[in-house]
């Protein structure tokens, strides 16, 4: 019978370690600057902005929520893979305290193509800095609009520290282009487009949160 309470307590105790096991996620800013250009007859074209205000709108409309004026977007990824996929996260702030949207990564997802690294690793410090090389690509599939766009991107990798660890962290700015579709309203006819600008990766704040 001592033996079966002490296999119990183990269990216990795992399940209670489990339960408040806790990860950290580096969280980064993602901003869009980019250009949509369109047919508007045989002759003419006409564009309009794809910004980071315009893609929170098109989630909104795809999530049923109003975000705020002041809301952003953000990527949260394991902090411990700098290769991990990050999921996107619509984040509005109230008195010093993040509201998070998750965005389902069929929706708004970023997918790393190839990467080349150029590093140098400090192995008595645990650091690692220097560029990767890579080329990158986002989609966006909305009932509003859609787009994938691909690019290169000079990224810049350096390390950021906590509770005693050091984490990998990559930033820069993805020039893209590529194509998508718009729609006016749900009834209305898509309007194809070809797309053109940037997408920044920046930051390297670090959360811990339960898992």
């Amino acid at each position: 019978m001592k033996n079966y309470a002490k296999i119990a307590l183990a269990g216990a105790l795992m399940l209670a370690f489990q339960a408040n096991a806790q990860v950290t996620n580096l969280v980064q800013t993602i901003n869009f600057t980019m250009t949509a250009y369109f047919q508007t007859s045989e002759t003419d074209s006409g564009k309009a902005a794809v910004n980071t205000k315009t893609i929170i709108s098109i989630l909104g409309l795809e999530l049923d929520k109003v975000f705020s004026e002041k809301a952003k977007l953000i990527v949260k990824r394991d902090a411990s893979d700098i290769e991990s996929t990050g999921q996107v996260f619509v984040r509005e702030t109230a008195n010093k305290v993040n509201t998070d949207t998750a965005v389902p990564p069929e929706i708004l997802t970023e997918t790393i193509v190839r990467r080349i690294l150029d590093v140098k690793v400090n192995e008595s410090k645990g650091t690692v800095t220097g560029k990767a090389f890579t080329a990158d690509s986002v989609t966006l599939n909305a009932a509003s609009g859609t787009f994938d766009v691909s690019g290169f991107i000079t990224e810049q990798i350096s390390t950021v520290s906590k509770g005693g660890n050091t984490f990998q962290v990559r930033s820069g700015t993805l020039k893209a282009s590529g194509t998508g579709t718009y729609f006016a309203s749900p009834t209305a006819e898509s309007v194809d487009t070809v797309l053109t600008g940037t997408i920044q990766l920046s930051g390297k704040t670090l959360e811990v949160e339960s898992d």
